[in-house]
Formats: C-alpha cells, sequence, structure tokens
C-alpha cells in the first residue's frame, strides 16, 4: 500500500489509508489528523541535510547545468521548499513547483503542466524522473518522457525505468540526445 502513497497530496494519502480500514471520519477530524501528521513529519525533516541526496544526483544536476539544460522540482509535497533548504539544494532548480500551488495531485498533470509553463518548455520536450506510479502517470497524461527510479513491476509505465540513481547520470545523457 505503501507505493499507493507516493506522489500524492497529505489528503488524498489520508483519504487512501482511511478507506484501507473502511473508516469514516468528519471533515474536522481528518484535519486534525492532517496537522498532527503534518507537525511530526517537519519535526522529522528539520534533521535533514545534504546527507540525505541519492547517490548520482549531484552528477545529474552538474550536468544539466553545464549543459544549460533547464531543471525543475515538481514535488505534490506542501514541505518542498524547506526539503530543499535543509539538503542544500534550494538553488539547484530553474523552477519549483509544489503542493501548495496545485489542487490537484498526481497523477492530474496539473503539477507538471504547471512547471513546464515556469521553464517555457514544451511538454514533449521534457523528461520527468519519478518515484512514483501516480508521478508516472500524471507525467505521461501532460506528454512528458518518463524515467522511473525504483521498482520495474511499479514503475512499468515509464519509459525508463532504472533502481536507482546512480545509472540516471547515463540515461538522461542518452536521452538528451534524442531531443
Amino acid at each position: 500500500h505503501n507505493e499507493h502513497l507516493k506522489g500524492i497530496s497529505r489528503k488524498d494519502s489520508l483519504e487512501y489509508i482511511l478507506s484501507l480500514g473502511d473508516v469514516q471520519l468528519d471533515e474536522q477530524t481528518k484535519e486534525k489528523l492532517l496537522n498532527r501528521k503534518n507537525k511530526h513529519y517537519n519535526q522529522l525533516i528539520a534533521h535533514m541535510s545534504s546527507k540525505e541526496i541519492l547517490p548520482g544526483i549531484d552528477e545529474v544536476l552538474n550536468f544539466l547545468k553545464e549543459n544549460n539544460i533547464p531543471v525543475a522540482l515538481a514535488s505534490s509535497s506542501k514541505n518542498a521548499q524547506k526539503i530543499l533548504k535543509y539538503i542544500e539544494l534550494e538553488g539547484a532548480f530553474d523552477a519549483v513547483t509544489d503542493g501548495t500551488e496545485v489542487k490537484n495531485s498526481k497523477p492530474d498533470p496539473e503539477i507538471f503542466l504547471l512547471t513546464s509553463k515556469k521553464l517555457n518548455i514544451a511538454t514533449r520536450n521534457c523528461i520527468v524522473v519519478e518515484d512514483a506510479a501516480a508521478g508516472i502517470e500524471a507525467a505521461k497524461k501532460a506528454g512528458m518522457k518518463t524515467i522511473g527510479i525504483g521498482n520495474h513491476e511499479k514503475l512499468k509505465d515509464a519509459d525508463i525505468v532504472t533502481e536507482d540513481t546512480k545509472n540516471l547520470i547515463k540515461i538522461l545523457q542518452n536521452q538528451i540526445e534524442i531531443i
């Protein structure tokens, strides 16, 4: 069930979890739970550092910057800006779109469409790197190429899947030559 929670909003995550247990709650109770969860989450992320950056990501970001290829972050999280600050990547992106800017969470393509608009790049020229099936679906709906990071079976709809971020630089170098 954890895979279904990746890439979707906090509220959609709660709704999914409640549906698993066939639990019905009023909106006020849901809001209290969401706030409690977010408070706990913020306490956890406050301890994040650049050590949290996945292997190969610095290399990818440097490659993209050296080749004047715009790079953006499109995260359903409303805490994306805080996390970027904690892991010392707040200036690494030409655009950042987070959960505070969209109404619909993934698999709706809204976040990717808004991000490509911020970059002023046609969606067909965008490559999305995602670890969530909902994100792959959203990017495909937006007309973007996709690279899944993680389990091949769970990300089978991606154009390319790699198990971890170590291989990402080679994949991106090959894909950018195609565009």
